[in-house]
């Protein structure tokens, strides 16, 4: 060959490779500068439950830790169940659980027994978590506790009320769509510890199991329930969340059972399908006391009524009567609603502190503190006065049909009046500082006041102390 040629050669090939198809280069390790960044994939994040154990009353076997703090049967056989769809946390302490972290969960499962030692922030906390969306799930004891708690019994639906039976029954599925029975076919036979309940109405709540009576003893000792109507699980709405109960899970045999686990893990999951609520909103979040939903707690004394619609708007018909929230009495509060009149002499008014009924109206008149609502010319008896003792400085009324905020602020002896946001009475009182709230009906249905959106929040003791405390300001350090 032609030496030249030869010489040549290796130049062709070099020209022939930095000519060619941009898919015959080669790749290079460097990445041009104006490439795009490849992102990292996002996971979704698993979700977490809280699994809470606590008993402060009777100890299940099922829930009993070992000596050496091993976990215990219910939450090793939950763990397991769910390893593939979430986390599950578990504590035995409600004492020292910090409740402020909430947020972090997508649901709250609850086997306890007693008086549970949540700290009342986080009672508070635990009621806005799951009206603002999170999931509520109580297994077996969990009507079995937390009885001086009225708020915590309308949310899971109903007391404990006893065990009549433990045997072999047959429970009938009444809800067949759900996801926690759909898999238990028409019926199904199980043994294990059956309750009744008490403070429990099937209107309130959507039943799902329930007890075929053709396989108890419906007359034997301990039963307690004239309607003969023994549920044995249930779900149903608190405000934006969700909750689910059931009744079984005494035996450590149930826990073993494939049906039953399923049984509370599709519960759990249904609970979770809303949204999970943010920190700062369940920190800040006061839930309305009534609507059209939730009237549990409240009492009509005297004559007359509140209609409540579907939107909850309470509307007052006739009186002189008072529909008062029964199961609290509340310290040092701030009270806000907002409140609409037909006619500007529509006559209504706002009680605060007064004792217990007992179905007489007049006790709030004659024992706590009315903030009246009635016309627009400041006088002891016109809107915003606390009735009889003080006038309001001026009167920012809305006109009649336009809706007024009010807010009501008691701390110590001092009550404060604020209307469409401005403050317009003071008053320093002498009577108790502890008692009920209530709505007046003083009227006619074409000159009726209407009420909405009822919300209330205590006061920490420490804002309080601050409140009545005489301010006195330290001298200045020598010069």
């Amino acid at each position: 060959m032609d030496r030249r040629l030869v010489l040549l050669l290796p130049c062709l090939l070099l020209v022939a490779a930095c000519v060619a198809p941009a898919r015959s280069c080669p790749v290079t390790e460097e990445t041009p500068p104006d490439a795009p960044e490849v992102a990292e994939p996002v996971l979704p994040k698993r979700p977490r439950v809280l699994f809470v154990t606590q008993s402060v009353g009777y100890t299940h076997a099922v829930v009993k830790r070992s000596a050496d703090g091993g976990l215990s049967l219910a939450e090793t056989e939950l763990i397991a169940a769910t390893k593939d769809r979430w986390d599950v946390e578990t504590t035995q302490d409600c004492a020292t659980f910090d409740w402020s972290t909430l947020s972090s969960y997508d649901a709250v499962v609850f086997y306890t027994t007693g008086e549970l030692p949540i700290p009342p922030e986080g009672r508070r906390l635990l009621l806005n978590y799951v009206s603002l969306g999170g999931g509520f799930v109580g297994i077996h004891p969990a009507t079995d506790t937390l009885y001086s708690w009225p708020a915590y019994g309308r949310m899971i639906g109903g007391y404990f009320d006893g065990h009549p039976w433990h045997q072999k029954v047959r429970v009938k599925v009444e809800n067949r769509d759900h996801p926690a029975t759909k898999h238990l076919g028409e019926s199904f036979e199980i043994t294990d510890e059956i309750y009744q309940f008490k403070a429990w109405d099937r209107k309130k709540l959507q039943v799902l199991l329930s007890i075929d009576n053709a396989s108890i003893d419906t007359k034997k000792k301990g039963v307690k329930r004239e309607d003969s109507d023994f549920a044995v699980a249930w779900c149903k709405p608190y405000w934006d969340g969700r909750v689910f109960y059931t009744s079984l899970g005494h035996r450590p045999d149930v826990w073993k059972d494939e049906r039953y686990l399923k049984h509370v893990t599709e519960g759990i999951a249904w609970t979770m399908e809303r949204h999970r609520p943010d920190a700062t909103v369940i920190e800040t979040h006061v839930p309305p006391l009534l609507s059209s939903e939730h009237r549990d707690g409240w009492k009509q004394a005297g004559p007359g009524r509140f209609v409540i619609d579907e939107d909850g708007v309470a509307t007052a018909e006739g009186g002189m009567g008072l529909l008062w929230y029964e199961p609290e009495a509340y310290r040092d509060f701030t009270l806000r609603l907002e409140f609409r009149q037909q006619k500007l002499s529509s006559n209504s008014g706002v009680f605060v502190r007064f004792p217990r009924v007992n179905g007489d109206p007049w006790k709030a008149v004659h024992e706590g503190y009315e903030v009246q609502i009635h016309g627009d010319k400041p006088s002891k008896h016109a809107t915003g006065a606390i009735y009889s003792f003080r006038a309001p400085s001026h009167i920012p009324l809305k006109p009649p049909g336009a809706w007024n905020d009010m807010e009501i602020q008691c701390s110590a002896q001092r009550y404060t009046v604020t209307l469409n946001g401005e403050e317009i009475t003071s008053f320093e009182g002498d009577r108790s500082l502890v008692g009920h709230i209530g709505l007046q009906n003083h009227g006619h249905a074409d000159d009726a006041v209407s009420f909405r959106n009822i919300r209330i929040r205590r006061t920490p003791a420490v804002r309080v102390l601050l409140d009545i405390l005489p301010f006195s300001p330290q001298p200045p350090p020598p010069r």
